[in-house]
């Protein structure tokens, strides 16, 4: 596979929908001073930082113009978005060298929850501690973004619903550790 394979894929998803790239990048930075915040090695945030960076890249995969449309999404469109993990970590496996396989893993388990419910089904196997770091920033960023169907939360809201999920939909140690982070680094500073 191709060194640059990454960085192509990064800029199709600018090119093809710019929210969705910039709440890859959010999401990236969350999780990379996440990781740091946890005392991940350099290893591991490299794999973390490739894996956050391409999340979404599946939605390009399927390219639904609907998905990006205001307000709610019908059964079709919501059994295609539920399809994005997957084919995002098919995508980074065709692109990418050794090592790209974390972040398939991650893109692959970005809505999979703590509990082991969310999708897609991994049999009950809970999520990669990689990807349980990329759950609770991707989630943080979600609600605290604007989205067509709902407005932006606050940041004390979002640490709010993190808290109420820990334990079943996110890791109660990454949510402690993330709220640590955010307490050190407050929104906007």
């Amino acid at each position: 596979a191709a060194e640059g394979g990454p960085s192509l894929m990064l800029a199709t998803l600018h090119n093809h929908d710019e929210t969705t790239f910039y709440h890859s990048v959010n999401v990236c930075l969350l999780s990379l001073a996440l990781g740091r915040a946890v005392g991940l090695g350099e290893d591991d945030l490299r794999r973390l930082g490739m894996g956050a960076l391409l999340i979404d890249i599946g939605r390009v995969v399927l390219d639904d113009p609907a998905l990006r449309l205001p307000g709610r999404l019908s059964n079709e469109d919501w059994a295609l978005v539920r399809l994005h993990p997957q084919e995002g970590a098919l995508a980074i496996l065709a692109a990418t060298g050794p090592g790209g396989e974390f972040a398939a893993q991650i893109a692959l388990e970005h809505h999979v929850r703590f509990d082991g419910g969310g999708y897609p089904d991994l049999g009950g196997r809970r999520p990669h501690p990689l990807s349980r770091l990329v759950a609770v920033a991707f989630a943080y960023d979600a609600i605290t973004s604007h989205r067509p169907h709902r407005p932006a939360r606050s940041p004390h809201e979002a640490c709010g619903i993190l808290v109420r999920g820990a334990g079943d939909a996110y890791d109660p140690d990454v949510v402690e550790a993330f709220n640590r982070m955010l307490g050190l680094y407050p929104p906007g500073s």
